[in-house]
Parts: structure tokens; sequence; C-alpha cells
């Protein structure tokens, strides 16, 4: 930013690359592998992937809140009429899917897919 600001040309600059690298954040990665296994995930408005999702390993269960808290969870269901879940599996397009007002946001195209522009409403992973 100084070499612009000394320069007088302002410019956009990517500096992602600098910091990240094609196999990403190495370290991260080994610590998330430690901590963390692939388990079974139930996806609201998709249903249950096998090995989709993490738990925290037994070594960590000491800090594992799904052990320390007694926690109460609702089922998962999606909104009345959402149908992001079967747009999410290709069962339907975003315009001619109905939609409520808490799911119905912004959808755009990019390359022949659609995507919506906020979070998908229902399609969050549950703990089992």
């Amino acid at each position: 930013m100084v070499e612009q600001i000394e320069s007088g040309a302002p410019r956009l600059e990517n500096a992602y690359p600098r910091a990240v690298t094609l196999q990403g954040n190495l370290k991260a990665q080994k610590i998330l592998a430690e901590v963390f296994e692939p388990a079974d995930a139930c996806w609201r408005g998709i249903g249950l992937i096998p090995l989709s999702g993490l738990r925290i390993r037994e070594a960590y269960s000491a800090h594992d809140a799904v052990k320390r808290f007694t926690l109460n969870l609702p089922e998962a269901k999606p909104p009345k009429g959402c149908a992001c879940g079967e747009i999410l599996t290709g069962k339907k397009t975003p315009p001619s899917a109905p939609s409520t007002k808490r799911c119905a946001r912004l959808w755009i195209r990019w390359d022949r897919a659609w995507f919506r522009a906020k979070d998908m409403c229902g399609v969050l992973p549950v703990p089992l």
C-alpha cells in the first residue's frame, strides 16, 4: 500500500496468494486432524450423510460440549415450504422452488448452477 501511495497509483491487489499456498494451512490441518475425526452428520433438508461431519476425538473429550453439558436440541426441521435441501441435491432449481419469507433469499446464477447469496436457511449440520 505504501508503494501505491508513493507512486500515486492506487489499485486493488490480492494479497491472499502471498499468505496461502495450494496445500492450504498445513499447521492448521494437522491440528484439526489431531483434535477431530470424521463422523456421520445429519444435514437439515438433506438427511444423514456418512462421515460428512467432525467430532472431537476421545483424547480431547474433556472439551466436548456434547459430553460435558446436557443438550436438549429440537429435531432439525426446515421451515414449511423450504426447498433448500431439494435445491442442494439437484431435485429443484431456485426459480421453480416455492419458498417462505424465512428461506427466500436472493439467488444468483453462476456458470450453469444456482447459488444463494445468503446462507441456506435449513441446511446446516446437526449433532446426532
